[in-house]
């Protein structure tokens, strides 16, 4: 990904300055993410939350809710960009709130 790409797929609606440092952090991914295994996933009675970005232009909504519903989260459905801490920090702040209670 390059850096001009950043603001229109991750942090759509952010502040210029915010995003451009973002972008200038960012680093390509490495082919073997992709084929890396998965070694254990968490326990079945430990509950899971998950956050759908819904204006996400990474990763489609559509494919963040079936992840979440396979993993049987408890989902939450935020109207952010991919950069969902930073464009809405007050709802992973209400998530972490709801899973620590």
């Amino acid at each position: 990904m390059n850096a001009a790409s950043y603001p229109s797929l991750f942090a759509a609606g952010l502040p210029a300055l915010d995003t451009a440092v973002a972008a200038a952090g960012r680093r390509p991914i490495l082919a073997a993410a992709f084929d890396e295994q998965i070694a254990a996933t968490a326990p079945a009675g430990i509950r899971k939350y998950a956050l759908v970005a819904t204006r996400d232009q990474a990763i489609p909504p559509a494919a963040e809710r079936f992840e979440a519903r396979r993993a049987h989260a408890s989902i939450t459905e935020v109207d952010s960009p991919h950069a969902i801490a930073a464009a809405g920090p007050e709802a992973v702040v209400d998530v972490i709130h709801r899973a620590t209670h």
